[in-house]
């Protein structure tokens, strides 16, 4: 499940959000993600998305077991509605 989570969330996201904001008009939409972007460029985002997933890997780990699986398949459900978005605007929108 880590695995379809971390395609969908770490690479998906990122992968389609520097593809759409350097081809096309788009422009990202959160604030402290754009102000990052402005400062430092682009690969910003791929740090900041592996220490998102080395956070949500411990708050997995400290979840109880029952419960962990709900960690990395909510990871992959907003991993696949970002990428999902993403490319609805850059393909659709722009």
């Amino acid at each position: 499940m880590w695995l379809l989570a971390v395609f969908t969330y770490g690479i998906g996201d990122v992968a389609t959000t520097m593809y759409f904001i350097e081809t096309t008009a788009a422009v990202e939409g959160h604030p402290a993600i754009a102000a990052a972007i402005n400062v430092a460029g682009l690969w910003i985002l791929v740090p900041w998305k592996i220490g998102a997933i080395v956070f949500l890997y411990g708050f997995y780990r400290m979840t109880p077991h029952e419960w962990r699986i709900g960690v990395p398949i909510g990871t992959f459900i907003l991993g696949s509605i970002l990428t999902l978005w993403n490319l609805h605007l850059g393909i659709v929108v722009l």
